[in-house]
């Protein structure tokens, strides 16, 4: 199945280095001080939105990378029905074959997983020390009739979820 075409940005670069992940600025005090007082004062429940905050030209190589090569198999329960990638967890920079394949998933993977990424989410929220070791992270897709209903999960493990949601494949990204 061949991606459908993006819009070309000027700048555009295909190179990533794991220092550029983050936009400018993320990790300053300012910014976790400005997102620690978004979730606090947030309602009804706690939550914080985080918007535009890594870099563009990575998002287009992990939406090439999960469209040409995750596959997702179809799960359902009475909660949800998506369409679900593997673990990003068993991505290995190590295979070659997946450093060529899923060499941005793997790098925002890796950053997603970085003790500098959970200090800021610790700072924000003001949670336990997360975990280094108890991480997982997967793609849904939701294709018509799929569904995630809300819920109220209690999972003795789980401290914080993450949801970046994209437009529909035929569309741009939405900083395009």
């Amino acid at each position: 199945m061949e991606e459908p075409p993006l819009k070309k940005r000027r700048g555009d670069n295909e190179d990533i280095s794991p220092n550029s992940v983050f936009v400018d600025e993320f990790f300053s005090q300012k910014s976790i001080e400005s997102y620690k007082f978004s979730y606090d004062t947030s309602v009804p429940y706690n939550h914080g939105v985080l918007s535009g905050f890594l870099d563009y030209n990575l998002l287009r190589g992990c939406r090439s990378e999960i469209y040409n090569g995750l596959n997702p198999k179809l799960r359902e329960t009475d909660l949800f029905k998506v369409n679900q990638t593997i673990d990003l967890g068993n991505l290995d920079a190590s295979e070659p074959s997946h450093l060529t394949h899923f060499r941005h998933l793997i790098t925002l993977r890796d950053q997603i997983y970085s003790s500098q990424f959970r200090q800021f989410i610790e700072s924000v929220t003001g949670c336990i020390p997360l975990s280094s070791t108890r991480m997982d992270l997967s793609c849904n897709f939701y294709k018509f009739g799929n569904h995630l209903l809300c819920h109220d999960d209690v999972i003795g493990f789980l401290t914080h979820f993450y949801l970046r949601s994209c437009p529909r494949w035929n569309y741009v990204l939405p900083y395009d």
